[in-house]
């Protein structure tokens, strides 16, 4: 029958037809020298210049300062890859690495240093404020007392004070066989007892201070801070000096009041907190 092999004619053409499929804007060749490959319309209108390189399969890579950039066995020509992302490292485009700062915690370098005698560590102590004490004692030739500028604590179990007494004088003869001592912590406001305890070998010493005696005849200065009553634990000579060691015994509480201090060749109070 004639519309039979029409028929026939047209499924065959149909079924070689069905050979191309469209699926979304893009086709798979699937007829007669077709390679099965899915091809984009848009990819195939670009220019070969301008399509983008495939990626490769072994990335090189490349360090600049302390960050590594990853890219194609053979960089384009130009400046390299993510040069831009790393312009904030190298304050310019490019790979150009940034040189290492200096420390910021170096310090300048010190000063050379000198040689130094008794002089000169007097003159660098000048610096250093220290507390102002006087001690009292007992000896074979009667009261005396000196004010002392290297008095610290030693010790805390045993309770232990230190001081150094200049050799040659009358109070460093008295110390040597006194039974006891006193060591006064003086205010702020005493600056002129303290001038008056520091002469070595001034006569009647106590003389218009207030003052009070032990039984065994210690004088107690008046309107300090606080008065430590110790037996002489120790001596050592240093030099010219001697280093007394006393047990603190007893204590006498005194007034509330800013300490005095020594620095640079006066006498000063406690300035603000810091």
């Amino acid at each position: 029958m004639p519309w039979a092999k029409a028929s026939g004619a047209a499924r065959a053409s149909a079924s070689r037809t069905s050979a191309r499929v469209r699926r979304s804007g893009s086709e798979r060749v699937m007829g007669r020298g077709g390679n099965g490959v899915l091809q984009c319309p848009l990819a195939a209108s670009l220019a070969p210049e301008a399509r983008p390189a495939p990626p490769c399969r072994t990335p090189w890579r490349q360090s600049v300062g302390r960050a590594t950039t990853t890219g194609c066995p053979a960089p384009p020509p130009g400046p390299a890859c993510g040069a831009e992302s790393l312009s904030f490292l190298t304050g310019t485009p490019g790979m150009t690495p940034l040189e290492d700062p200096a420390p910021a915690d170096q310090a300048p370098a010190h000063p050379e240093s000198v040689p130094i005698d008794g002089e000169g560590l007097r003159h660098a102590l000048r610096d250093f404020a220290s507390p102002v004490v006087i001690v009292t004692c007992v000896g074979a030739g009667g009261p005396r007392g000196a004010t002392i500028g290297s008095f610290a604590s030693a010790s805390l179990a045993p309770p232990l004070v230190t001081f150094n007494v200049t050799h040659g004088t009358r109070f460093h003869e008295a110390l040597q066989t006194a039974p006891s001592f006193a060591v006064h912590l003086l205010a702020e406001d005493q600056a002129s007892l303290a001038s008056r305890f520091a002469v070595p070998d001034l006569d009647a010493q106590l003389d218009g201070v207030a003052h009070t005696r032990t039984p065994l005849g210690l004088p107690l200065l008046a309107d300090t801070l606080g008065i430590l009553l110790c037996r002489p634990s120790g001596q050592m000579e240093a030099g010219d000096h001697t280093l007394q060691v006393g047990h603190v015994v007893e204590r006498i509480p005194g007034r509330d009041a800013g300490p005095l201090l020594y620095f640079r060749r006066s006498y000063r109070g406690v300035g603000d907190e810091v």
